[in-house]
C-alpha cells in the first residue's frame, strides 16, 4: 500500500491505517508493506511510520518518523502457517459451495434467496 497520509488534527490517521493494513494481513495470511510520505509541505505534516506487517496482523518493521530505507525477509513458511490457521479455510465446505454455485448456474434461486 502507498500511501500520502498527513496528520490531521487529532492524530488519527496513524491509527486508521494501522488497522487497514493489519486487516488484510490477518484476513488472507499475508505479509502487507505500507509506505508513507514523510516531512512537511504546503502546511501539511506526513507522518511516516512505513510498516511491513506479517501474516496473522503481526508487526515485522516499523519505521521511525525520518526517512529511512527497510529492509525485510519474507517468511514464506509463516504465510503458509497462516493461511493454514485462517477460520475461513477451517470453516470451507467444498462441497456445500459448489451445490450452491450449481444453483445459482442453473437459475434455481427464487426472489428471496
Amino acid at each position: 500500500m502507498i500511501a500520502n497520509s498527513a496528520l490531521d488534527t487529532e492524530g488519527m490517521h496513524p491509527r486508521a491505517w494501522d488497522i487497514l493494513i493489519r486487516t488484510p494481513a490477518l484476513f488472507y495470511g499475508a505479509y502487507v508493506i505500507f509506505a508513507n510520505r514523510v516531512g512537511t509541505e504546503h502546511g501539511w505534516s506526513f507522518w511516516g511510520g512505513s510498516t511491513v506487517v506479517a501474516p496473522a496482523a503481526l508487526t515485522a518493521i516499523v519505521a521511525e518518523t525520518g526517512e529511512e530505507i527497510m529492509q525485510a525477509t519474507l517468511d514464506y513458511e509463516s504465510v503458509e502457517r497462516a493461511r493454514d490457521s485462517l477460520p475461513l479455510l477451517k470453516d470451507m465446505d467444498i462441497d456445500f459451495t459448489l451445490r450452491e454455485l450449481k444453483r445459482v448456474s442453473e437459475g434455481h434461486l427464487s426472489e428471496n434467496d
